[in-house]
């Protein structure tokens, strides 16, 4: 069964989104296609998603499926058409994401799909997964996805889980509520872009999911740039906001994803962003 929101007339926002200036995008094994999250806790993130109150008509976020993953929880908190924006500045995500679209709106059912996802990341493992260091290879990488992939979907994470949560997002990817732009976030001109268009057709932000793109403002000392183009994004208005932040845990270092209410943005000390939460 289909959420009510998806049955409203929608807007295209294929069309709508159609002056965006992309990036040329960024090809190499850092901005490879994580067609599963790396991040720990997406199980409490997701009934965390279950059930907050919405704060608008689109989830926009970066990278792959855990969006897939957190837009089936968000839309059954709707009365009204959801979209779903993914902005990544990674070619070879683009690519990615360009056949998944393919492939779910081709496909009968969720097994239907899966299968050709898992044939998708095996075909292009060159493609998506090569530039890894001698200890992994392509062929390993696409094997590794794969078996998480079925594993999430076994484990009733995935949205490839249910024949209602594939529908979900098959009815939103059919009606041109799904939109992916290679956009660098760092850039507050596409940001601002970006956000305009949004503004002009009454969209707005319930949900923002950054990964561990903080990681990547420290490495890169981009903490400014950062905080701007969230302060964009969010448009002085409050919205979820889904992070990864690096933990210590029994000697090792792991991503784990965090819930926040975003009221507003600051900048850090200069090696870091600091978002500061309700």
């Amino acid at each position: 069964m289909v959420s009510a929101a998806s049955q409203a007339k929608s807007l295209n926002i294929q069309e709508a989104f159609s002056s965006v200036t992309e990036s040329n995008g960024v090809d190499d094994f850092l901005h490879h296609p994580f067609v599963i999250t790396n991040e720990r806790d997406q199980e409490q993130t997701l009934e965390t998603l279950s059930t907050i109150p919405s704060m608008g008509n689109v989830m926009l976020g970066t990278s792959c499926f855990f969006n897939l993953n957190a837009y089936v929880k968000r839309v059954q908190k709707q009365n009204q058409p959801y979209y779903l924006i993914i902005l990544d500045r990674g070619s070879r995500v683009k690519n990615f994401w360009n056949k998944v679209e393919e492939v779910v709106t081709t496909s009968e059912n969720r097994h239907d799909a899966t299968d050709k996802i898992k044939e998708l990341i095996h075909q292009n493992c060159e493609l998506y997964f090569s530039g890894y260091p001698p200890e992994g290879t392509p062929e390993s990488i696409s094997h590794s996805y794969q078996e998480r992939l079925q594993k999430e979907i076994d484990n009733d994470i995935s949205w490839l889980s249910t024949d209602q949560s594939f529908e979900i997002v098959k009815s939103m990817m059919e009606e041109k509520r799904f939109l992916f732009k290679c956009v660098n976030l760092f850039n507050d001109k596409q940001v601002q872009n970006v956000q305009n268009i949004m503004k002009a057709n009454n969209l707005a932000i319930d949900v923002l999911y950054l990964s561990n793109v903080e990681n990547s403002v420290r490495v890169l000392n981009r903490h400014s740039q950062f905080a701007r183009c969230v302060q964009i994004l969010r448009n002085d208005s409050n919205l979820w906001m889904v992070h990864a932040v690096r933990q210590a845990s029994q000697g090792a270092q792991n991503f784990c994803q965090n819930t926040l209410l975003l009221s507003d943005v600051i900048v850090g000390d200069g090696n870091r962003s600091k978002l500061v939460a309700n």
